[in-house]
């Protein structure tokens, strides 16, 4: 490492020469952060311990694990690095939270509430303009302006549109979500015959990349089979070279009729029609899904414009054996958000095959939604509280994916870091521990979604849901754990239970109401904290006896920037990963799903 002084540096390769000539963006972060140190006077100015300022800030970053480490440090733990006073430390938290702040501008965009406000935005651009300009506007959920682009710039009179190139400018939008979406589904390993669900499915990413590696494994595993039969004929001695021609062109031929994409029942065409499902409640975004299936293949009849937390065709509790979901966050499930009859309507002709299809699985699921027309949607849940309570739209999808699965299923859902480690939300988290295993949490940087319009920090679930026989061996234990736990405190609990109870009647007794009044919020306060006390010691001692490993890994990069440009991405195998890392987390991963206990930190020191 050099300790040559940076003004010894050629011009050219100065860092603070470079920004304003290259502009800040072509600076690596040691070279932005060297900017920051050398700012006014202080022992950065020469460097610390013979380093220049550069190398310095290069230590610096390589100390705290880049720059989200160095943003999530503690002050105290930056005043012990050698030369940083509380100047450089402020200044560099200053730095940090600018940039943040600069994001976040993007999330308070006023939101298009017509095409009229559209224009009026637009028109001032057009003033002066010659030729006819097609510019895409991107928006949310909630018809905030993500971005933008020019799609084509035509003639006087006209200009040609081509729907690929916007639904290309549209997916380098939601950038974030396309990273995420080829690590998500790689995570859970889709297969042929797999029934996928997407209960708030966007522009349909998952449902697209779900639909894109079946058909490849279709096509590869018709490939194998027509090359090893080839292998086989041509081992054959007996005979013909005319027979083998023929024999070959008839399996080349029945081959390829299993993936007619148009033919009823071929391998594609079940692909297509039978295994791809999804919903959501804004309309254009069920457009936009469907539109961008059709572009990809098809399987866009299975996609509708519904309430993700209802049932709609072929979308019903126990179907599904692959639930992958971005649902929103953050809104709320009101009470005066009700089962309305058109949410129930289904065609006779779908009711009869479905019916016949899936039997009382479809039959009940469809009585029971429509036997809650005119009740609020949380009174289909459990989760809620009651049917008057509200309750945030991620944790009702949670539920509401688990319901959807197969015994055995596996789901992927993107939700906010307070789910894990809220303790208001334990139930949540108790709710899904009683039903499926919890197979991995992958913690995302703050920044993922800023570029989205989304600044809350968040992480990806994935679940794996209890066979029957699972759910019978964990309801047994969980039985047998809570009735030992009750036994345990039984005695002490009765004790102290009479006590208060002779205390709240001799007061009775005696006409002291303020006294009596007290003992009974006492007697109350135990009960409650007894009960407090049993669930948490049951929990701890059913996972001693239904203990299986998770997988926890905290992601620093993923393929995105906090501004929506490309980056290292540390997820899934690619041309771009951060330096030192030689496995990425997917492949991490599959060798712990293989065999978890190199992993363990007792394992690995023996």
């Amino acid at each position: 490492m050099s300790s040559e002084r940076i003004k010894n540096w050629p011009a050219k390769e100065r860092p603070r020469e470079r920004l304003l000539a290259e502009g800040a963006e072509r600076l690596t972060d040691a070279e932005l952060l060297a900017i920051i140190l050398r700012v006014g006077i202080g022992t950065f100015k020469q460097g610390v311990r013979g380093k220049n300022v550069y190398d310095s800030a290069l230590s610096i970053l390589r100390g705290f694990r880049g720059l989200r480490g160095l943003d999530r440090a503690r002050l105290h733990d930056l005043l012990k690095v050698p030369g940083l006073g509380p100047a450089k430390v402020a200044q560099i938290k200053a730095a940090f939270e600018l940039g943040k702040r600069v994001c976040s501008v993007k999330l308070t965009a006023p939101a298009f509430e017509s095409s009229k406000a559209v224009a009026d935005h637009f028109r001032p651009r057009f003033i002066g303009k010659r030729q006819e300009i097609v510019i895409a506007v991107f928006l949310n959920g909630q018809n905030q302006r993500l971005g933008e682009a020019t799609i084509t710039e035509g003639t006087p009179t006209q200009a040609t549109v081509y729907v690929r190139r916007i639904l290309e400018e549209a997916l380098h939008e939601s950038a974030a979500a396309v990273v995420l979406v080829e690590f998500m589904i790689r995570m859970v390993d889709p297969k042929e015959g797999d029934v996928i669900c997407d209960p708030a499915s966007g522009s349909g990413g998952f449902l697209i990349r779900f639909f894109e590696i079946v058909r490849q494994q279709i096509l590869a595993d018709a490939d194998d089979q027509y090359r090893a039969y080839k292998t086989q004929l041509e081992a054959d001695k007996k005979l013909s070279l005319d027979k083998k021609a023929t024999m070959l062109r008839e399996k080349f031929d029945s081959l390829q009729a299993t993936l007619d994409h148009d033919k009823h029942g071929s391998r594609l065409w079940e692909l297509a029609n039978r295994c791809i499902y999804g919903t959501d409640a804004n309309d254009r975004m069920a457009r936009t899904s469907k539109m961008n299936m059709i572009m990809h293949g098809d399987g866009h009849g299975g996609v509708h414009h519904h309430d993700g937390f209802l049932n709609v065709n072929g979308i019903f509790e126990g179907r599904f054996d692959i639930i992958l979901t971005n649902p929103p966050f953050g809104a709320n499930v009101e009470p005066s958000d009700v089962v309305h009859g058109s949410d129930v309507t289904v065609s006779r002709e779908a009711e009869k095959r479905y019916a016949e299809q899936y039997g009382d699985l479809y039959t009940n699921a469809l009585a029971r939604v429509r036997a809650a027309v005119g009740k609020p949607i949380a009174s289909l849940f459990e989760l809620p509280k009651g049917e008057k309570s509200k309750i945030k739209t991620e944790i009702l999808f949670i539920e509401r994916c688990l319901s959807l699965l197969k015994s055995g299923g596996r789901l992927g859902i993107v939700l906010p870091e307070g789910i894990f480690n809220n303790p208001s939300l334990a139930y949540v988290r108790e709710f899904c521990e009683n039903r499926a295993f919890i197979r991995a949490v992958v913690s995302l940087p703050q920044e993922a979604f800023f570029s989205s319009g989304a600044s809350v920090k968040a992480s990806l679930l994935f679940l794996q849901k209890f066979t029957e026989k699972e759910q019978a061996d964990f309801d047994a234990k969980h039985r047998e754990a809570n009735a030992e736990v009750k036994a345990k405190h039984a005695d002490a609990i009765a004790t102290e239970t009479k006590r208060i109870q002779d205390a709240v009647a001799v007061a009775k007794e005696a006409g002291e109401t303020e006294k009596r009044k007290a003992l009974q919020k006492e007697l109350t306060d135990y009960e409650k904290r007894m009960a407090e006390t049993i669930t948490t010691e049951t929990r701890a001692l059913l996972k001693e006896r239904f203990p299986y490993p998770i997988f926890l890994y905290e992601a620093e990069k993923v393929g995105i920037t906090a501004t929506g440009e490309q980056d290292q991405n540390e997820l899934v195998p690619n041309d771009n990963m951060p330096p030192g890392i030689t496995k990425t987390c997917l492949e991490i991963y599959q060798e712990f799903r293989r065999n978890p206990k190199p992993f363990f930190i007792g394992e690995a020191g023996q």
